[in-house]
């Protein structure tokens, strides 16, 4: 598994990484910096993001730019943190995948 993370991971940034058994997840784990940080005991796909996320807020990092929408995204539907003001991009993400909440 380490040698797949390295040799897959195109950023220094957390990343969720996941092995699949008959089409569920079989083991989760947090990378940082193309290393295993940690082994998530709880193999599913939300623990695996709320981890993730928790991993952001833990060392006060920023989101990379790449992936910054779909992590607000999770802040809003997930978590229910609500931000101030959306971006023109996050609200065309927002109506698009959840149209009638995003409307309220």
């Amino acid at each position: 598994v380490d040698t797949i993370v390295q040799k897959g991971t195109k950023t220094t940034q957390p990343t969720l990484w996941f092995s699949m058994d008959e089409g569920l997840p079989h083991q989760l784990f947090i990378a940082i910096d193309k290393v295993i940080f940690i082994e998530l005991s709880k193999p599913s796909h939300l623990h695996g993001i709320l981890v993730l996320l928790a991993v952001y807020f833990a060392f006060d990092l920023c989101y990379d730019k790449r992936q910054e929408i779909i992590f607000r995204f999770f802040e809003e539907f997930v978590l229910g943190i609500r931000p101030a003001k959306k971006s023109a991009r996050y609200s065309k993400l927002c109506k698009r995948l959840m149209p009638e909440i995003s409307e309220q």
